[in-house]
């Protein structure tokens, strides 16, 4: 009986076990699916924010014609230093990184934070190219989730059309995301 009765504990103990690690394994599955799911729900909520930000933004600008020789003007009028004024707030009221107002090319005539100075190449545009030649072309887009140096950063871009209908500028607005280092953190745990 003894060998029958450790036979019988082991086959027990050996379906407990299982059962356990299949519980283990149900529960680590749930747990990988609801990070995905909100990390995928909290990136679209984000670019949804950031393109109703930089859209709206986009409409302070009035005149699109004067967007045009603020290129090649280097005297800052009345409506540039209003509107500068203008994108600074926005930036800090909604917590940004960064807003800029650039030409077509590229080239920085408004940057918010004061990071890039006028003339300036505008650094963003190159981590999504996709989602800026698309503003370039006419059409409101938004940047997949990019890592920069140690942050997660999203960006949204908006055309500005002169009084033609043609893209005179795009006006980008850069966001930290820092709540997707909150979740790798806890996905990591």
């Amino acid at each position: 009986m003894s060998g029958s009765g450790v036979t019988t504990r082991r086959r027990w103990f050996g379906g407990g076990l299982l059962a356990y690690l299949a519980i283990l394994a149900a529960v680590a599955g749930a747990l990988f699916w609801f990070y995905q799911a909100s990390r995928t729900r909290l990136e679209a909520a984000l670019g949804d924010r950031l393109l109703a930000v930089a859209t709206t933004s986009a409409l302070l600008i009035e005149d699109g014609d004067a967007v045009q020789t603020w290129g090649f003007d280097t005297e800052e009028t009345t409506e540039f230093l209003w509107l500068s004024f203008r994108l600074e707030e926005i930036r800090q009221r909604n917590g940004l990184a960064e807003v800029t107002l650039c030409d077509p090319f590229g080239q920085v005539l408004i940057s918010a934070s004061g990071r890039l100075a006028r003339g300036e190449e505008n650094v963003f545009w190159q981590l999504d190219q996709g989602s800026v030649q698309q503003a370039v072309a006419g059409f409101p887009s938004v940047s997949h989730l990019y890592r920069r140096e140690r942050l997660y950063q999203k960006s949204a871009h908006a055309p500005v059309f002169t009084s033609e209908g043609d893209v005179a500028g795009v006006l980008t607005v850069v966001c930290n995301a820092d709540f997707f280092d909150s979740l790798a953190t806890l996905s990591s745990c």
